[in-house]
């Protein structure tokens, strides 16, 4: 393919030059040159095969070289460089950085004063510079190493021609050697290319699969209502009779605990802090959270004086509570202390003081420090210690509402006779349903282990993974375009992967509730980190873009926002302008006036009314109704924001300052309540 531009006044190269990826020759004839910078540069990326670019009878600006032929991408297969009868003056000294060695360059009838050194220094297999006004040239020019001719006056034209096409098709000759030599290099570069492929698409396959599990998981802690499958604790009036009632569950209690807490933790590095802190509104309407934590005491000199602290800790409830949370916390009960291994905890705390929190838990403790405790695998040492707590379901000496104290216990006297009377007619009765109570409590116990278990394996598999989940190593260069392309090149693949791991983490959520999901460690790396899945529904919301327009605001906004969030100063290091659904962010962040932070994220978005799955390449699953209200996920926009790993133009300062990583996905969608029964 060859490109011609002929009697331009005024010519302006278009940056629609860099589509034409089979160019093979450039004619510029009769012209003069306006524009023809960067954004429109013949590179090797978008012009791989030209062979020929040629200037005649053309004007410059200024008499200097376009930038659009200095890039330092300059395509490796142009052989034969031309300008005739130009204005040509001046060659940028940095030229042999961009031109390739070895090349036909005829620079006739034009303006050069001097033979400029960068001509030697790219050394061309011919080079013409007659016509010129030069009037004394360099001794170097004869001594130009792999230069077969030079010319520097007139010649019989058929002798030039001859001469012309005889080193033209040695320079070529040459030239296509270089050619097969990089092939091989590229084969085998685009081979490697197709393994990492191959490798990155069965990992997104690994994470998508487990991100599905954890929505499975999720969906299940706050669907039943679990309340129904915890031990009912009924505690009366006689503080004897409410001892043995207790002692009576205790053992059940730490057989149940200790099983669980071995399956949650079987797949677990234990000897760094982990949690995972999980908040979210159960399907009967009760706010709920769930935590599950890994602390390591490093400091302590044995199980016991640990275990001791935790007691003193839960002994003192009341105390605790209020030093932590600053609410005056008071317990109402003062219970004999039969046994400290079995205790109850009445308390209340104010909030406000029109709002009072009740709470009337039971703990149930045991040390064992002689190896005679539960036999746990993962356990080291002969030192073992348990507590768990339970809520009392109802309690007739101190009820949850004062108000109903004295009629509760008048109804339990009166109960309590018509008990006796009625004691040998229920006692199958009782004992039957009992029974049965227990074969579901062990299948749900059972159930329950199962979760704990894949929530482990989950849980270590986040810890010791080697990158986040979508981490893409992103480098990018100095100059703003090549930057831009850089992005541009991968956003398709980013908004894919990110919208792909959202379906599967919420495919079996209700996105009408909202959830939230942490958790806090340190990976093997030693660096800390944080993971955060929410869903956080907008009603009463008719226009979903409406969401998305301000996610957007805000990220990218984020210096002012963070200010505004934190307290602390944040500022933005970069200026660039280019494509909004592709954006870069340089921000510095001043914590506390103790450390300066540095964050470097590169940022894709784009939003779709209609086929928005099928646009990013996701097939939805069969049941992912929840994505949209045609129940195909029609209205979407996806965010995706990933951290740089090298940057030239703004570098990391690990010297100076502390380095976050932050990587973010986030998906906007609509979605239908379900229809009231």
């Amino acid at each position: 393919m060859k490109v011609r531009f002929l009697h331009c006044s005024a010519l302006e190269i278009p940056g629609s030059l860099r589509d034409f990826n089979r160019l093979g020759e450039i004619v510029v004839y009769n012209s003069t040159i306006v524009d023809w910078g960067a954004n429109a540069a013949v590179t090797n990326v978008h012009h791989p095969v030209l062979t020929k670019i040629s200037i005649v009878r053309g004007n410059m600006s200024d008499g200097v070289l376009p930038l659009g032929l200095q890039s330092r991408d300059f395509p490796l297969s142009v052989v034969e460089i031309n300008f005739c009868e130009t204005n040509l003056q001046y060659l940028p000294d940095d030229l042999d950085l961009k031109w390739h060695p070895g090349s036909i360059i005829d620079i006739e009838n034009s303006q050069l004063i001097v033979v400029p050194p960068v001509l030697m220094q790219l050394q061309p297999y011919y080079l013409v510079i007659g016509g010129n006004p030069i009037t004394v040239l360099p001794p170097e020019i004869f001594e130009i190493e792999g230069t077969l001719l030079l010319t520097l006056g007139r010649t019989q034209e058929e002798k030039k021609i001859l001469e012309r096409q005889l080193h033209g098709l040695n320079a070529q000759l040459q030239h296509l050697a270089r050619r097969r030599e990089y092939a091989k290099r590229r084969e085998g570069f685009e081979a490697r290319k197709k393994q990492n492929q191959l490798l990155r698409s069965s990992i997104l396959g690994q994470r998508v699969i487990f991100a599905n599990t954890q929505s499975m998981m999720s969906e299940f802690l706050r669907g039943p209502d679990h309340s129904r499958n915890e031990p009912v604790i009924r505690l009366g009036t006689d503080l004897r009779e409410r001892y043995n009632t207790l002692i009576a569950m205790k053992q059940e209690r730490l057989y149940e605990i200790t099983h669980f807490l071995t399956e949650r933790s079987r797949y677990m590095t234990m000897d760094t802090d982990f949690t995972d802190l999980q908040r979210f509104q159960a399907a009967n309407g009760d706010v709920c959270l769930v935590r599950f934590d890994i602390k390591p005491f490093h400091q302590a000199q044995s199980v016991k004086q640990a275990f001791e602290g935790v007691l003193k800790f839960s002994y003192n409830m009341e105390i605790s509570i209020s030093d932590l949370m600053g609410d005056i916390t008071v317990r109402e009960n003062d219970d004999v202390d039969w046994d400290s291994s079995v205790a109850q905890h009445r308390l209340v705390t104010s909030i406000t003081p029109d709002v009072k929190v009740g709470t009337n838990n039971v703990t149930f403790t045991q040390y064992w420090g002689d190896s005679s405790g539960p036999q746990v695998e993962r356990t080291v040492g002969d030192e073992l210690g348990l507590a768990v707590c339970n809520y009392v379901e109802e309690g007739a000496l101190y009820p949850y509402r004062e108000s109903e104290r004295e009629l509760e216990r008048l109804e339990a006297h009166m109960a309590q006779y018509k008990q006796q009377n009625d004691t040998l007619e229920t006692r199958q009765k009782l004992e039957q349903q009992g029974e049965e109570n227990r074969t579901m409590r062990q299948a749900i116990h059972t159930q329950r282990l199962a979760f704990a278990n894949t929530q482990s394996m989950i849980s270590q598999f986040m810890r010791v993974q080697e990158h986040s989940p979508f981490e893409t190593f992103i480098q990018l260069g100095k100059d703003p375009v090549e930057r831009h392309t850089t992005l541009l090149s991968m956003k398709r693949r980013k908004l894919h992967d990110a919208l792909q791991f959202l379906v599967a983490r919420r495919m079996f959520m209700d996105p009408s509730k909202a959830f939230s999901d942490n958790q806090k460690f340190e990976n093997i790396h030693g660096d800390y980190c944080y993971m955060g899945f929410d869903i956080t529904p907008f009603v009463g919301v008719q226009n979903p873009k409406t969401v998305f327009d301000e996610l957007l605001n805000f990220s990218y906004s984020l210096e002012i926002s963070l200010s505004e969030l934190l307290g602390d100063i944040t500022i933005r290091e970069n200026d660039d302008h280019w494509d909004p659904s592709v954006a870069q962010q340089k921000l510095v962040t001043n914590v506390a006036n103790l450390a300066e932070m540095e964050t470097n994220t590169a940022m894709f978005s784009e939003y779709h009314e209609r086929g928005g799955p099928a646009a990013l390449g996701v097939n939805l699953p069969f049941n992912a109704e929840d994505l949209g209200a045609l129940s195909h996920g029609e209205e979407l926009g996806v965010l995706a924001c990933d951290y740089v790993n090298e940057d030239e133009l703004y570098p990391y300062m690990p010297d100076r300052r502390i380095r976050q990583d932050v990587t973010v996905l986030m998906l906007v969608s609509t979605f239908q309540h379900p229809a009231a029964i």
